[in-house]
């Protein structure tokens, strides 16, 4: 699989992902699925221009495994629509 500019995967010190980094100035799709899932996007306190990602408790708790399948299928219509392989 290629590598995505804008998207980083941060592992634990055993080399299990733990984090995933997405600029959202490259990815803005990703956007509308943070939203759904309770994440709030608002600018940060001081005049700085990067978004600041602040975690709303949603109606109801999203498991893992779904964030984990909803983060797969958008990256995978992401690749697919920039036919990335």
């Amino acid at each position: 699989m290629d590598r995505i500019t804008g998207i980083t995967v941060e592992h634990t010190s055993t080399g299990h992902p733990q984090f995933v980094r997405i600029d959202l100035r490259k990815h803005a799709d990703f956007i509308p699925m943070l939203e759904k899932k309770g994440v709030e996007l608002s600018p940060k306190q001081d005049s700085s221009k990067k978004p600041a990602v602040t975690c709303v408790p949603p109606r109801g708790y999203v498991t893992l495994e779904q964030f984990a399948e909803d983060t797969k299928r958008i990256i995978n219509d992401y690749c697919d629509a920039r036919d990335i392989h």
